[in-house]
């Protein structure tokens, strides 16, 4: 099922074998074109590596941390997709890395390594961004 943005609801399966729904961050179908990925550049190799290692990290959370998955998925969401604009808005990133940071605190309880991933994704957006 979608919404009128496009999102869709999906089986999201934890470790334990639990299934219930919850939306879905795509990383293998995003739209890996657009300055940020022109000329795939290993950065950029490597930010389609991190946003797929997201996803999977995301799908072992217990159901119970549904709510703050999707706001990790979300945050990522719109920190690619303002970083890969032709003018990206250098506050913009910024303000979405530091989310994204947040968000993936209020899952290290339950996924350590979601924290790692999405630091190395918010500095590889900068890398890419010249950002520093």
């Amino acid at each position: 099922m979608s919404d009128s943005t496009g999102r869709r609801d999906a089986p999201f399966i934890s470790n334990e074998g639990a299934t219930f729904n919850a939306p879905v961050f795509q990383a293998q179908t995003q739209n890996f074109t657009g300055p940020l990925f022109a000329g795939g550049s290993p950065d950029a190799e490597a930010l389609k590596r991190e946003l797929a290692r997201l996803e999977e990290q995301l799908g072992a959370l217990p159901p119970a941390e549904a709510q703050a998955g999707a706001a990790v998925q979300e945050t990522a969401k719109a920190l690619v997709s303002e970083a890969n604009k032709a003018e990206a808005n250098p506050g913009l990133l910024k303000a979405f890395g530091a989310a994204l940071t947040t968000a993936a605190q209020a899952v290290a309880e339950h996924a350590p390594t979601v924290l790692t991933t999405a630091g190395a994704i918010v500095k590889l957006v900068a890398k890419l961004r010249g950002l520093g």
